[in-house]
């Protein structure tokens, strides 16, 4: 028995799902950077975040901005590649991981000891992030 494209629907190519996964990092790291720097100008200085190791308040340099946004771009990517290949509807259950690992992300930010300000900034970067993540990725 034969099984023909029209039966089961091609999957995208490595290269493909790759190139998407990038294209959705390094917009969403972009656009977290014009965040980044509307915050900072309308609270009048840098944000400041607890950091490791001591968890003393230090400003949140633009390139950890760019590392946070593109490590889970390419996780996501990996996760996605891994469900396309394996399983039935992936679309569907890869929006449903992403958007359940975006709400749990927001646990990071709103446990900070920061301002609300800088808590709400962080929270609208982790939006940026997954929804460009997870767009580039599934169009």
């Amino acid at each position: 028995m034969t099984t023909s494209n029209q039966e089961r629907p091609l999957n995208p190519s490595t290269a493909s799902i790759w190139q998407k996964g990038l294209t959705g990092g390094l917009v969403g790291a972009a656009i977290n950077l014009i965040v980044l720097w509307i915050a900072q100008s309308l609270m009048g200085g840098p944000l400041e975040i607890t950091m490791p190791p001591t968890n003393t308040l230090a400003p949140l340099p633009w390139w950890q901005v760019v590392i946070a946004t593109l490590v889970p771009a390419a996780g996501a990517t990996v996760l996605y590649w891994l469900l396309l290949r394996f399983v039935p509807g992936a679309t569907p259950i890869f929006w449903i991981a992403g958007l359940l690992f975006l709400l749990l992300s927001f646990f990071g930010p709103l446990g900070l000891p920061v301002a609300a300000g800088v808590k709400t900034t962080l929270v609208i970067m982790h939006i940026v992030a997954g929804l460009s993540i997870l767009t580039f990725l599934t169009r």
